[in-house]
C-alpha cells in the first residue's frame, strides 16, 4: 500500500509536465512552437525524475512508459530540436533506463533505442562516415548506451549463444561508434563514458563466435588509445577502462575453455574433430594470436605510468593472459611475465606482497614461466652496468628496484639462481662504482702538529658532546644518494627470503678478489649489510633491514671485520679512493664496538693503534672519520672519553709504535701517535716511555 501510494504522488508530480511536453511536441512539429519553450518543462521533467529515482522501485514500467511517450515525439525531431533540449531528452532517458525500463516493445523497442542512440552519440545510421555532434549530446547518449546493455530487453537482443544476423549488424555498428567516441572523443569526459560503454557491451555479449569478430577491431581501437603518447594524453580513467575492456574481451574471447571450443569444436557428449572446420579456426587464432602480441607490446608500455589505478589495471592484464591465455597467447606470455614482475618492483608496499604472490603463484603452476623469469633476470642484472652509466637516475633505481622485485618472485620457488647470484653481486657493486662520486683526495701535507687540533678528541665532561656520526663518504649529489639508497632497498627487500645469504656470501668472496673502485663499492655495501645501526649523519643513506639469524650475522660480521682489520694495519697510502677505503674500515670498527659493547675490549689490542694512527693524516676527511671512530669506540667500551680509552690502553700503542720504529719503519705517522699520545696524556704518559725511549 506504501508504495502504491508513493507511485500515485510519483504520477501525480509528473503528469502536468508531460502533457505540457507532449503538447509542446505537437505544437513544434508543426512550427506553432520554438525549441526554447522545450527547455523549462525538459529541465522539470528532470528534476521531477531525479527526485522520485532516488526512492527505490518507485519508478515502475507503468511510469516509465508514460514519461517515455512524450519523449519519443521529440527523438522523433532530434535533429531540429536545439542541442539543449536533446542533452535534456537524454538525461531523462538515462533515468529511464537505469531504473530497468526499455519498454514493453522488448527487442524491436531495445533495437530502436540502440540505433537512436547510436547516431545521437556520433554514428550515422546508413552512412559509413561519423557524423560531428554536440559533445554533450555525446556525453549523455553515451551515458545511455552504457546502461542499456543491462537491461533486460538488451540481453534478450544481443545475448545467447547465437546471435542472428540482424543483431550482429546492429551491434556491430554500435561498437564502431563508440570505438570512435573512444579513440576521438573531444574529451576525457567522452572518452571515460564511451569506455565503460564498451566495456558494457562486451560484457552482456555471451556469443563468443560473435566477440572474435569484433575482436581485431576492438583490439586495434584500444591499442592507440593505450599506447603512451605525449602530444594528446589520456586521462587515467580512460586508460583504466580501457585496459579493462581488453581484459574482459581476452578472457571472454581466447580463454583456454572457449579456445578449446574454437579448436576442437567439441561437445559434452562427442569429441569428433571435424578437419573441415579446424584447420581454419586454427589459423584464425594463429593470425589473432600475432595481432594481439604486437598490440600487447604497445600496452605494456603504461607499466611506469604515474596512476597506480592504470598500473593496476595492467597487472590485471598480465595476470590475465597468464593465467587464462596462456596456451591461446604462448608468444605473448613471456613479455606479460616481465611486465608484471616490473609492476612489482615500483609498486606501492601495502600491495606490493599480494602481487608478487599473484606471480609466484602462476609461476609454481607452469613450469615453462621459470625458464622465462630467469632469462628475464639475467638479461636485467646484464643491463644493471650499463644502464647506471646512462644519465637517468629513474632509470637506475627502476632497474634495481626491478632485479629485487624479480628476487622476491623467485624467492619462495624451487629456482637455481646460484649463478646468476653471482653475476648480480657483480653488476650491483660495478653499478655502484660507476654511480658513486669519489670524493677528491686531498694533498697529502707535511704532518705537522699545527695540522691538527688535538682538542677535537680532548676529553669532555660527559664525553658525549663530541662527534659520534659518521659524515656520508660517497654522496656526490641526489642522483647517486637515490641509486645508493636502492640498492640498499635491493637488500632490505631480500632479507626474509632464502637468497639472501647467498647474496651476501658472494659479496663477501668480491670482497676479497675485487680491487680499486669495485672493492670500495664491496666494502660500502658490505658495511651497510653489518645492520642498522645509528652511527650515519641523517644525510647518508642506511639499511634498514630485518636481521638475519645470528649465526650467519656474526659469520658475516666477523669476515667484514677481519677484513677491515687487515686493511687497516697493512698499509697507510692515502693515494686515489685507498683512503676511503680506510675510511670505510673504520666505520666498520666502530660498528663492531657498538654492537659489542664493553665485549669489544679485548679486540683493542689490533683495532686501537689503526684508529688513533689515522689521526695524523693529512687527509681531513679520514682524520675526522678517525676522530669519530675513535670517540664511537670509547663510549661503546665504556670509557668516560677518549683520552680514557688511549690512556687504559697505553701500553697497546706504546707496543705498536716500539715496534715501528725498531723495523725502522720510517713512515712520518709513527712518531706523529706519539706526538698525539703526549698530548692527549701529559705526564701520566711518561713512565710508559723508557723502554721505547
Amino acid at each position: 500500500i506504501g508504495m502504491e501510494n508513493a507511485r500515485s504522488v510519483a504520477f501525480n508530480k509528473l503528469k502536468p509536465v508531460c502533457v505540457e511536453i507532449s503538447q509542446l511536441a505537437l505544437h513544434y512539429q508543426a512550427h506553432k512552437a520554438s525549441g526554447k519553450q522545450l527547455i523549462q518543462p525538459l529541465q522539470s521533467l528532470l528534476n521531477t525524475l531525479e527526485d522520485i529515482s532516488s526512492i527505490p522501485s518507485v519508478l515502475d514500467q507503468k511510469l516509465a512508459e508514460y514519461v517515455f511517450f512524450p519523449l519519443s515525439h521529440l527523438f522523433r525531431q532530434s535533429t531540429s530540436l536545439p542541442f539543449h533540449a536533446t542533452e535534456l531528452c537524454l538525461k531523462c532517458l538515462h533515468i529511464l533506463i537505469s531504473a530497468g525500463w526499455c519498454g514493453r516493445g522488448g527487442r524491436e523497442l531495445c533495437k530502436q533505442i540502440l540505433v537512436l542512440l547510436t547516431f545521437l552519440t556520433g554514428g550515422s545510421a546508413v552512412g559509413k562516415e561519423n557524423q560531428e555532434v554536440h559533445e554533450d549530446i555525446s556525453t549523455a547518449a553515451l551515458e545511455c548506451l552504457a546502461s542499456l546493455f543491462g537491461t533486460p530487453a538488451s540481453s534478450a537482443f544481443i545475448t545467447g549463444e547465437s546471435l542472428d544476423g540482424d543483431a550482429v549488424l546492429v551491434l556491430g555498428h554500435v561498437i564502431t561508434v563508440i570505438l570512435d567516441r573512444l579513440t576521438n572523443g573531444p574529451s576525457n569526459r567522452v572518452q571515460e563514458i564511451a569506455a565503460k560503454a564498451i566495456g558494457s557491451v562486451v560484457g552482456v555479449v555471451s556469443d563468443s563466435a560473435a566477440l572474435r569478430n569484433f575482436l581485431p577491431g576492438i583490439i586495434s581501437s584500444i591499442t592507440k588509445v593505450l599506447h603512451p603518447t605525449t602530444r594528446s594524453p589520456r586521462s587515467s580513467k580512460v586508460l583504466e577502462g580501457a585496459l579493462g575492456v581488453v581484459s574482459q574481451l581476452l578472457q571472454k574471447t581466447l580463454h583456454k575453455v572457449e579456445a578449446a571450443k574454437v579448436i576442437f569444436k567439441t561437445n559434452e557428449a562427442q569429441y569428433a574433430i571435424q578437419q573441415s572446420v579446424l584447420e581454419p579456426e586454427q589459423a584464425w587464432m594463429k593470425a589473432t594470436s600475432a595481432q594481439i602480441k604486437l598490440a600487447l607490446a604497445n600496452i605494456v608500455q603504461l607499466r611506469y605510468h604515474e596512476k597506480q589505478s592504470v598500473v593496476g589495471a595492467l597487472f590485471h592484464l598480465c595476470i590475465v593472459v597468464l593465467q587464462d591465455c596462456r596456451e591461446t597467447l604462448p608468444e605473448a606470455a613471456s613479455i606479460m611475465l616481465e611486465t608484471s614482475v616490473i609492476i612489482c618492483g615500483h609498486s606501492d608496499e601495502d600491495i606490493k606482497g599480494d602481487r608478487i604472490r599473484a606471480v609466484q603463484h602462476l609461476i609454481s603452476c607452469d613450469s615453462s614461466l621459470v625458464d622465462m623469469l630467469k632469462i628475464a633476470m639475467h638479461d636485467w642484472v646484464s643491463a644493471l652496468p650499463r644502464v647506471i652509466k646512462s644519465t637517468a637516475t629513474v632509470t637506475h633505481c627502476r632497474q634495481i628496484s626491478l632485479i629485487a622485485a624479480a628476487y622476491q618472485t623467485a624467492a619462495n620457488l624451487d629456482i637455481d639462481l646460484d649463478v646468476l647470484d653471482l653475476k648480480t653481486v657483480e653488476s650491483l657493486y660495478q653499478g655502484i662504482s660507476t654511480a658513486i662520486n669519489i670524493v677528491p683526495s686531498k694533498s697529502i701535507q707535511p704532518l705537522r702538529g699545527e695540522q691538527f687540533d688535538s682538542s677535537a678528541i680532548t676529553p669532555s665532561v660527559s664525553g658525549y658532546e663530541l662527534e659520534k656520526h659518521f659524515a656520508p663518504l660517497l654522496l656526490g649529489g641526489s642522483s647517486q644518494t637515490k641509486i645508493l639508497q636502492e640498492t640498499l632497498d635491493f637488500f632490505r627487500n631480500l632479507e626474509s627470503t632464502r637468497v639472501s645469504k647467498n647474496i651476501r656470501r658472494q659479496l663477501l668472496r668480491s670482497l676479497t678478489v675485487t680491487s680499486g673502485s669495485e672493492q670500495l663499492a664491496c666494502l660500502w655495501l658490505c658495511s651497510r649489510c653489518l645492520g642498522e645501526l645509528p652511527l650515519w649523519k641523517q644525510s647518508d643513506v642506511v639499511l634498514n633491514c630485518a636481521q638475519q639469524p645470528v649465526e650467519f650475522e656474526e659469520e658475516f660480521g666477523d669476515a667484514v671485520y677481519s677484513f677491515c682489520i687487515n686493511l687497516l694495519s697493512s698499509s697507510v697510502v692515502e693515494d686515489g679512493s685507498v683512503w676511503l677505503m680506510q675510511a670505510l674500515a673504520l666505520e666498520v670498527l666502530a660498528f663492531r664496538s657498538f654492537q659489542q659493547k664493553q665485549d669489544f675490549r679485548p679486540e683493542l689490542v689490533d683495532a686501537l693503534y689503526p684508529v688513533v694512527e689515522r689521526l695524523g693524516s693529512g687527509n681531513l676527511s679520514l682524520r675526522e672519520h678517525a676522530m669519530t671512530s675513535l670517540n664511537i669506540i670509547a663510549i661503546a667500551c665504556n670509557y668516560s672519553n677518549s683520552s680514557d680509552l688511549i690512556i687504559q690502553n697505553i701500553d697497546y700503542l706504546v707496543n705498536f709504535v716500539a715496534l715501528k720504529l725498531n723495523t725502522f719503519d720510517i713512515s712520518p705517522q709513527t712518531p706523529y701517535v706519539l706526538v698525539m699520545m703526549v698530548k692527549l696524556c701529559g705526564a701520566r704518559l711518561i713512565p710508559y716511555l723508557d723502554d721505547l725511549i
